[in-house]
């Protein structure tokens, strides 16, 4: 929500020079330990009504490869899903009056696969379980280390990409099976050879 930053612009700009080490106890990335990240280019929405945190999320995640929406409010997060169809969704749970865990069911109906990590204060966890229950990917508490922040959405990624990869698979196989139904369907009787490459022959009838 306004006012409550999930980074510091400084840590940002630490970031992208090398190594970051800070005070803070929650916010520590070491250059030696970089994010494995295997959805580089992903689409990503964010949602959030204070444009200091969005900017600098914004940045954080174009630097890791990312293309990336943002939205301040539901109105400009609904416009946003349909036009940009983001992979990922992160909003917070407090969208000035509105409530962002509300907003989880409508942009995964738009976009059925979209993940959707919310983001809150400690205090806001009920919230947050709310989130998940509606449908919720997973959810961040504020603040929270850039690094946990690339890790949370880069796993969240790689869950929808197997996801995806399964689908085709199924889909896949069910059209095999279609064609080839099709074509026992139209020949007459006889014996049906498959070779190595799943390519049938149909040898002369009894």
């Amino acid at each position: 929500g306004q006012g409550q930053h999930v980074l510091d612009r400084t840590a940002i700009v630490r970031i992208r020079s090398g190594a970051v080490t800070m005070d803070n106890d929650y916010l520590s990335v070491a250059k030696d330990n970089p994010v494995d990240r295997v959805s580089a280019q992903g689409r990503i929405l964010l949602v959030d009504d204070d444009p200091d945190l969005l900017s600098s999320l914004k940045d954080l995640l174009e630097d890791a490869g990312y293309r990336v929406e943002t939205a301040t409010g539901p109105e400009a997060a609904r416009s946003a899903a349909g036009a940009f169809r983001p992979d990922a969704a992160v909003l917070d749970v407090k969208l000035g009056l509105a409530n962002g865990s509300d907003l989880v069911p409508e942009l995964k109906r738009d976009v059925p696969d979209l993940v959707c990590i919310v983001m809150t204060a400690f205090a806001e966890a009920e919230s947050a379980i709310k989130a998940v229950r509606h449908g919720a990917d997973d959810y961040l508490h504020k603040p929270v280390a850039p690094d946990l922040f690339l890790r949370t959405l880069d796993r969240c990624l790689r869950q929808q990409r197997l996801a995806r990869e399964k689908e085709a698979a199924i889909t896949a196989l069910r059209e095999s099976e279609r064609k080839y139904r099709t074509i026992v369907d139209s020949t007459s009787d006889g014996y049906w050879l498959v070779d190595t490459e799943c390519r049938a022959f149909c040898t002369a009838g009894r």
